[in-house]
């Protein structure tokens, strides 16, 4: 595992990168299911080729309820804050086809 870049302040956990693909991968595509105890969150990148509707995982995570209440809510979080530093105020972020 690599070092981590900078003293966390005092508290704060230190975050380190796994030494393969310290800067993460790229996935345009999740799927997600649980179970009574967890849940489990794909990764995916595809379709590969237009003709093909497969996907790859990339990679697979799985989490408490407790985790998944906190990932949604920095999600949301992120995602305000991002469409306001864009300027996107009408953007549809509830994921339906439809304008809110």
């Amino acid at each position: 595992m690599s070092e981590p870049d900078e003293t966390p302040a005092e508290g704060t956990p230190a975050i380190i990168a796994p030494d393969v693909n310290p800067a993460g991968v790229y996935a345009n595509g999740f799927g997600v299911w649980g179970t009574p105890i967890d849940f489990t969150i794909d990764f995916l990148v595809g379709p590969l080729m237009p003709d093909d509707p497969s996907q790859i995982v990339v990679a697979r995570v799985r989490l408490s309820p407790q985790s998944v209440a906190g990932l949604a809510s920095a999600l949301e979080d992120a995602l305000r804050e991002h469409i306001e530093s864009q300027d996107l105020a009408g953007i549809n972020t509830s994921g339906n086809e439809e304008q809110a």
